[in-house]
């Protein structure tokens, strides 16, 4: 630095860097003290736009509702952060939350069946009152939803008639189309039952109805058993027939493993991350047909999103199908009837961003082991990522940074409704600006030659059969889409 800044400049670093330590070191290594003189001298007032915008302080409280948390989670004290939610009048605790939490009576167990050691045993024992399960053993019961997958010309042959529960259709479109075909359209869509291809990718769109709900049985006519398992239900496979005439659904009693999280993900790590690092780490002895439980404190410092894309990803575990619940205590030495459950710990804070190349790669392996392999072209949405929170961090990283010469960035938002907020936020411009392209929602990439990175899952790429892709995080993407070779995205938020 050669010279004073001016009191314009002083007042725009105060805006964009908030604290005098980081003033000066946007100066050069300038002393905070020599900043804080002059900022004085130059009669600089204190900057007025607030630490946290209202959206920041309401997401974290929605997440989480709790000022401990959520003050974790922005990386400030409970107090500090009750102070930011009186600011913005957040008083009551989020319906959305009460429901997660289970702290509402709502169509969710009733006392005793809390005391079950799983979540398995928490949701049949509603249905099934007074039977002790055992695993293998074949069961009926009545879901509380049913899911199903339909092609655009089977809709009008799907009965319209009362059920004793509710079934949400997804018309299925091939992925080798780049966009969806979105053909269900006018009184055939009703209002949060059926979604065409083009609304998004499934999952987020059920994420976006926060279902399925809490301890619901659902039942499964198609595929993606843990993406619908995301909030704390337990998923079944089961025919269309039987969601079509509203019976119950077949079921046969999984054996039942946990994983107990702790600790925090580090800034740069993700879920996808802590599921590619869980590939080496669980037991050869579990049965990839039983159902894991994922729970413990470290759920509860997952974002929504976050939870959601653990329960999708779990089928790169090769299970059956996953649950994420709220449940921080896990029983010690939990049982199913005779069968006693399988624990395994991992604490978040240990888990390093990770990648897999396809189709040799069969577990994730850190990004730093291959640091020196070239990246033309980056895929973030699609099956996997592309939700709101995920653009918007993506663009708060690209700010005063551009796509490396030679790399084409393309971004896939994962439904119409995160375009169209993404679009209102001026995400869009910055991502535009920094050298991404965006492609409609519901979109799938057509040309996978190059090298690639994607963040697709394992599932996906199996129907469009690439070869030579990378997979991972999404910010694993973009820190390599601004390098041109495969990064460690922790260099991003030094």
């Amino acid at each position: 630095m050669s010279r004073i800044p001016t009191k314009t400049q002083l007042v725009e670093l105060q805006k964009k860097h908030k604290t005098y330590e980081r003033i000066g070191e946007a100066l050069g290594g300038v002393p905070p003290y020599l900043v804080s003189y002059w900022m004085r001298k130059k009669d600089v007032p204190k900057v007025s736009e607030p630490k946290f915008s209202r959206y920041q302080i309401q997401s974290a409280w929605e997440e989480t509702g709790s000022d401990v948390q959520a003050g974790l989670l922005l990386g400030v004290s409970k107090a500090a952060f009750y102070r930011w939610r009186r600011v913005y009048g957040l008083v009551e605790k989020p319906k959305v939350l009460k429901l997660h939490q289970l702290d509402l009576g709502i169509g969710l167990p009733k006392r005793e069946a809390y005391k079950k050691a799983t979540v398995l045993e928490q949701v049949l024992s509603e249905k099934l009152p007074g039977k002790e399960l055992q695993v293998g053993e074949h069961l009926e019961a009545m879901p509380d939803r049913g899911v199903a997958w339909l092609a655009p010309e089977e809709l009008p042959d799907w009965p319209e008639m009362d059920r004793s529960y509710p079934v949400n259709l997804f018309e299925f479109f091939n992925p080798l189309v780049r966009s969806g075909s979105g053909t269900i359209r006018g009184e055939e869509k009703i209002e949060g039952r059926v979604f065409s291809a083009g609304d998004g990718v499934f999952h987020q769109l059920l994420f976006e109805q926060r279902l399925p709900r809490p301890f619901e049985l659902v039942g499964s006519a198609g595929h993606h058993l843990s993406a619908l398992s995301g909030f704390g239900a337990v998923a079944f496979p089961t025919e269309r027939e039987r969601l079509a005439e509203g019976h119950p659904i077949g079921l046969t009693v999984p054996k039942v493993y946990q994983i107990v999280l702790s600790g925090k993900l580090s800034p740069g790590v993700t879920a996808a991350d802590a599921v590619l690092h869980l590939q080496s780490k669980v037991p050869p002895s579990w049965d990839w047909n039983g159902l894991v439980e994922i729970l413990g404190e470290g759920v509860d410092m997952l974002s929504a999103e976050e939870r959601f894309n653990l329960a999708n990803l779990a089928s790169e575990l090769h299970f059956q199908s996953a649950i994420v619940a709220a449940q921080k205590s896990p029983a010690e030495e939990p049982r199913l009837g005779d069968w006693r459950v399988p624990q395994m710990t991992l604490d978040l804070s240990t888990v390093e961003p990770q990648v897999r190349h396809y189709p040799e790669g069969l577990v994730g392996e850190p990004v730093t082991s291959f640091s020196d392999r070239a990246v033309e072209r980056v895929f973030i949405g699609g099956c996997q990522s592309g939700n709101l929170e995920d653009l918007e961090t993506i663009a708060r990283l690209l700010e005063n940074r551009v796509v490396a010469d030679g790399v084409e960035l393309s971004i896939f938002p994962a439904s119409r409704t995160v375009y169209r907020k993404a679009a209102r936020k001026g995400v869009m411009d910055t991502l535009v600006g920094a050298g991404a392209y965006v492609f409609p929602p519901g979109s799938n990439p057509v040309s996978w030659t190059g090298k690639i990175f994607a963040t697709t899952d394992r599932a996906c790429l199996e129907h469009l059969n690439p070869r030579n892709v990378w997979t991972g995080s999404f910010l694993i993407g973009l820190a390599s889409a601004l390098t041109g070779k495969l990064s460690d995205p922790r260099s991003l938020f030094r």
